[in-house]
C-alpha cells in the first residue's frame, strides 16, 4: 500500500479523518465504503466511505496531522 496520510471521510459522512496506509494491514470492501485494519488489535481499524479503489487512487499527502 502508499505510504503518506490520505484524507477520507468517516462513515458518518460527517467528518474528515487522515489515515497513514503505511500502518495498514488491510483494505476491504465494507458496506458502502472501505474498512481500513491496523497492525495489533483486530478491532483496531476504522470504517471510511470510500470504497477501497478509490483509497487507492488518492496521492498521498504530507501532513503534520498525528493519529491513524
Amino acid at each position: 500500500m502508499a505510504d503518506g496520510w490520505i484524507k477520507c471521510t468517516a462513515s458518518d459522512g460527517k467528518t474528515d479523518v487522515y489515515i497513514n496506509l503505511a500502518n495498514a494491514v488491510s483494505l476491504i470492501v465494507y458496506k458502502t465504503g472501505a474498512r481500513i485494519t491496523f497492525l495489533g488489535n483486530p478491532d483496531d481499524f476504522i470504517e471510511v466511505m470510500e470504497a477501497p479503489e478509490k483509497i487507492l487512487d488518492i496521492p498521498a499527502e504530507t501532513t503534520n496531522t498525528s493519529g491513524t
